[in-house]
């Protein structure tokens, strides 16, 4: 299993095969620093984006609710007073 066998190196050899290992292995990882920034913009805005929609979607509902029990206590007075109320 492995590799059996000996061979030698210089401390240069081997710095060098170790950093070409290393720049091999981190081309698959490079990140392009302005679209990565980029992304972070976009990020940020739509996060800003879904706070200003949070905000205006619970403002609705809350006017729905309200707006609901406002017409359900009109239409029950409405229909307490035309149906002749408590007889």
């Amino acid at each position: 299993m492995g590799f059996r066998g000996s061979f030698e190196m210089t401390p240069y050899e081997l710095k060098k095969v170790v950093k070409e290992a290393i720049q091999e292995d981190r081309t698959d990882f490079y990140v392009d620093p302005k679209k990565h920034y980029h992304h972070h913009v976009v990020v940020e805005d739509f996060i800003e984006w879904l706070d200003k929609t949070k905000g205006t979607a619970w403002g609705a509902f809350i006017r729905l609710i309200v707006y609901g029990l406002i017409t359900v206590t009109i239409g029950g007075v409405l229909s307490y007073v035309y149906k002749g109320g408590a007889q």
